[in-house]
């Protein structure tokens, strides 16, 4: 199962703080970390079932969300991408 989310970040992944870093007399650095990972089906829905809007479910609904979960993931499990920005400033 592979899902594509736009980010909520464009603002800062476009380039629109370096002008207010050079502002600020602040020298910035950026660095891109990407991870591609699979997770196993119960792994996934182990994990995106321990938020707490699936917690606060009734437990009938809980088993039913879960149950339904592996059925739509099957054997093939969860491809993912981690992609993380850190943006790392010191004084000019």
């Amino acid at each position: 199962m592979k899902a594509c989310v736009p980010s909520t970040s464009v603002d800062i992944e476009n380039g629109e703080l370096e002008p207010l870093f050079d502002e600020a007399g602040l020298t910035s650095e950026r660095r891109w970390y990407v991870e591609h990972l699979h997770y196993r089906t119960a792994d996934w829905v182990n994990m995106v079932t321990t938020y707490s809007n699936v917690l606060t479910l009734d437990p009938i609904d809980q088993a039913d969300l879960r149950a339904r979960l592996e059925t739509c993931i099957g054997d093939a499990g969860v491809d993912a991408i981690n992609d993380a920005l850190a943006i790392s400033c010191t004084t000019s």
